[in-house]
């Protein structure tokens, strides 16, 4: 591996990164149902993101775009800056890991096709999860 990679991208109730070990609840989901739209609520969205040895104790950037399918509106943007150390006894060309879990205010305009994009360094490794969301009956 030469270039950093978004390994995963998660949808999840909640979750958080501690000490290099992803804790999530209700992680993995891709659906949402209610009954009535417009809809808001609190939603994780975690990013991993492989990083080679070349590019260790460099900057990088990320961001998280949520959106409607076509991407004619934005639900959230979060953006950010990590870079990623090489810990002693790290042996030679052993990639790392950056993780990072963000509580974001998701407000769904109405039932529909959705997605969220991470990126990392302006689109030079992208990662793109679907989600949907279904009214229900009930």
């Amino acid at each position: 591996m030469t270039a950093v990679q978004v390994d995963y991208l998660l949808l999840a109730d909640a979750a958080q990164v501690q000490n290099g070990k992803l804790y999530l609840l209700g992680g993995g989901w891709d659906r949402l149902q209610f009954q009535e739209y417009p809809q808001s609520l609190q939603i994780a969205v975690i990013l991993g993101v492989m990083v080679p040895w070349s590019e260790t104790n460099r900057r990088h950037t990320f961001r998280l775009v949520g959106r409607t399918a076509d991407a004619d509106q934005e639900l959230f943007k979060a953006e950010g800056e990590f870079e990623v150390g090489r810990p002693p006894g790290t042996p030679q060309a052993m990639p790392q890991i950056f993780q990072v879990a963000l509580q974001i205010p998701l407000n769904v305009p109405r039932p529909g096709s959705y997605e969220v994009v991470g990126d990392i360094d302006d689109g030079k490794a992208t990662k793109r999860r679907p989600f949907f969301a279904v009214s229900v009956t009930g």
